[in-house]
């Protein structure tokens, strides 16, 4: 049995490195945000910081949507072609090809990975809106600031 091997160049090297940056620059991104949030947003009343928090829910959905995108991508072209790494894909080092099952279970492990993300992704829409809709007046303290300003943004 011969063994295929992908040979990287350095194009596709630097394809392959690119994906890696987008966790070093979320996390710069958030770090940066946390010290503007500390500073604008915390010291504003509670009604206030509703908008501001639904925009921080938004760019987490679309931070958790780039990963799930590319596993979904590459799980799909792995099932598609039936190697693994579909051909034509980045590689840092010369890689061997598997074909068959193993190839067929990684690119599942692939689409189920990118499930779990995208179940966060929902998780985190549907946490975030049930919170909003029980911190209505009625379960809150009548007479709290709190409670004023949800009287104020409900219709």
């Amino acid at each position: 049995m011969q063994i295929d091997y992908i040979q990287p160049t350095p194009m596709s090297r630097l394809r392959a490195l690119l994906p890696m940056l987008y966790p070093a620059l979320a996390i710069l991104a958030l770090s940066r945000l946390s010290i503007l949030y500390g500073q604008h947003i915390a010291p504003l009343p509670v009604c206030e910081q509703l908008p501001w928090v639904r925009l921080a829910v938004v760019i987490m959905e679309v931070a958790l949507l780039m990963p799930a995108a590319f596993l979904l991508w590459r799980g799909w072209g792995t099932l598609r072609d039936g190697q693994y790494p579909p051909p034509g894909a980045a590689v840092l080092f010369r890689r061997p090809v598997q074909r068959g099952s193993l190839a067929r279970l990684t690119g599942m492990g692939y689409l189920l990975t990118a499930g779990l993300v995208s179940s966060a992704m929902v998780y985190l829409a549907v946490y975030f809106d049930v919170l909003v809709l029980f911190s209505q007046p009625c379960t809150i303290i009548p007479d709290s600031a709190l409670a004023e300003c949800v009287r104020a943004l409900t219709p």
